[in-house]
């Protein structure tokens, strides 16, 4: 798992106690995909921008989400990001929408 060392003792309760479901963690694997290239695997994933402004990492038209550190696997990746959500949606209660 990646590390949580910058995150407050408040923070790091939230991210472990994180409830996520397999569905979520599922339905999240699918929309990325891991690129190889020069012993580095990205993920990428497609996103929707005006067209003068198209995602091109890698010659993919997709765009970059990350990088899959030795040995992670994209589902790891995939928690990580969800867990991660709820750390910052508790970041930004107090910001108005």
């Amino acid at each position: 798992m990646r590390k949580t060392r910058r995150l407050t003792e408040e923070e790091k309760v939230i991210f472990d106690n994180a409830v996520i479901s397999e569905s979520e963690i599922d339905e999240l694997v699918k929309k990325y995909k891991v690129v190889y290239d020069d012993g580095v695997n990205y993920v990428v994933c497609k996103c929707q921008r005006p067209k003068w402004q198209k995602a091109n990492f890698l010659d993919t038209h997709m765009a970059l989400a990350g990088v899959l550190r030795r040995g992670e696997a994209l589902r790891d990746f995939v928690e990580y990001q969800l867990r991660m959500k709820q750390v910052i949606e508790f970041r930004n209660k107090d910001i108005p929408e």
